[in-house]
């Protein structure tokens, strides 16, 4: 087989698995149940009006590391008071995107000691406890604070 064959091969495996990925993706929504709102989301956010957060899995998705004084993420900091305050009403503050004493005793607690380190920063472990509290809770409750945008 040549080189050119071979490469073929393999980014036509590629894609295949790429389809086949999106295909069970698209299953898996067809089955969503439609979920509550709660008091802090803005279902029908429009940031051109009204500032308003990503929700936690969209900030998942890049991962920003957070930490006590970060001023460049307050999207994703108003996505995690949020999302701690929903989940285990680990935050008791309010919703202003502002990481700060209480947002870093939040994350102090959300994090478990037994598995990831008590830091109270947001770094690649905790946002992957993060991910895994939204992808493998099968509460409806949990699905809903996970796609939740919060004004701040």
């Amino acid at each position: 087989m040549s080189n050119t064959t071979r490469t073929l091969v393999v980014r036509g495996k590629s894609m295949i698995s790429m389809i086949a990925m999106a295909l069970v993706v698209a299953s898996f929504s067809m089955f969503a149940v439609p979920q509550k709102a709660s008091a802090h989301t803005l279902p029908n956010c429009n940031p051109s009006t009204q500032r308003c957060s990503p929700t936690i899995m969209e900030c998942e998705v890049y991962r920003p590391f957070l930490y006590w004084g970060v001023a460049n993420q307050r999207g994703c900091v108003a996505a995690l008071q949020g999302f701690l305050h929903e989940y285990g009403a680990y935050y008791r503050g309010a919703i202003d995107g502002l990481f700060g004493s209480i947002t870093y005793e939040a994350v102090r607690e959300f994090q478990d000691p037994g598995t990831i380190a008590v830091d109270g920063q947001v770094g690649n472990d905790t946002w992957t406890r993060i991910d895994l509290t939204c992808s493998l809770s099968p509460s409806p409750a949990v699905a809903d604070t996970c796609n939740s945008r919060f004004e701040y």
